[in-house]
C-alpha cells in the first residue's frame, strides 16, 4: 500500500513539473500606447516599441474627466501602406482600425488592443507577417457631439510611424520550440 501512495505521488509531482515546464508555453507581453496629444513620447519624434509575435499593443484613447472640456480629441486611425502614410491618405490600400470618439466615456478611456500574430481565427483580424511594414495614420478633430469633427491627418514624420516584422536568427532551436519575429513599432506624432 504505501508503494502505491509513493507511486501516486511520484506521479503526480511529475505531471506537475511538465505542466510547469516553460518551454512549451506562448510568452507574450503587453505594451501600452496613450493615443493623445499630451503623450510627451510622441513629441520627440521617435517612439519605438519592441514587439514580438503574440504580444499586444494596447491604445489607449484620449479621456477626459468631469468638467469636461469644451474642445476633446477624438481620432480614427487606419492601417496604411507605405504610399498611403507617405500621402497621408488612407485610401491607398488602407483600413479604418480603430475610432476613438467616445472622450467622455463614463467607464475610462477606449482600449484597444492589436495582437501581433501571424494566423488569425476571426474574419476582422489582422495577420502579420515577417519581413513586412506596417503603418498608421490617423485623422483628427476637436468635435463634440452636434458638431463636425472637421478631421485633419496626422501622420508621423520625421521618423516614420510603422510595424515592422523582422525575422530573428536564434540558432539551433529545440525540438518543438517556433522561431519567434520581433516587431519594432515605431510612433511619434506630428500635427498637421
Amino acid at each position: 500500500m504505501v508503494r502505491c501512495g509513493a507511486a501516486a505521488l511520484l506521479a503526480a509531482l511529475l505531471g506537475v513539473c511538465v505542466w510547469t515546464d516553460e518551454t512549451g508555453k506562448v510568452i507574450s507581453d503587453r505594451f501600452a500606447v496613450y493615443w493623445n496629444r499630451s503623450n510627451p513620447r510622441f513629441h520627440r519624434g521617435d517612439y519605438t516599441v519592441e514587439v514580438s509575435i503574440n504580444d499586444y499593443l494596447d491604445i489607449y484613447c484620449p479621456h477626459y474627466e468631469e468638467p469636461l472640456p469644451e474642445r476633446m480629441e477624438r481620432y480614427i486611425l487606419y492601417m496604411v501602406n507605405y504610399e498611403g502614410h507617405a500621402s497621408c491618405d488612407h485610401r491607398q490600400r488602407g483600413f479604418k482600425r480603430w475610432e476613438c470618439n467616445r472622450p467622455d466615456s463614463p467607464n475610462g478611456p477606449l482600449k484597444f488592443s492589436e495582437k501581433f500574430q501571424l494566423f488569425t481565427p476571426f474574419s476582422l483580424g489582422f495577420e502579420f507577417r515577417p519581413g513586412h511594414e506596417y503603418y498608421y495614420i490617423c485623422e483628427w478633430g476637436w468635435g463634440w457631439v452636434g458638431v463636425s469633427l472637421g478631421l485633419s491627418c496626422c501622420r508621423i514624420p520625421p521618423k516614420l510611424q510603422h510595424v515592422q516584422l523582422r525575422k530573428t536568427s536564434h540558432g539551433n532551436l529545440p525540438s518543438g520550440q517556433a522561431s519567434h519575429g520581433n516587431l519594432s513599432l515605431g510612433l511619434s506624432q506630428l500635427w498637421v
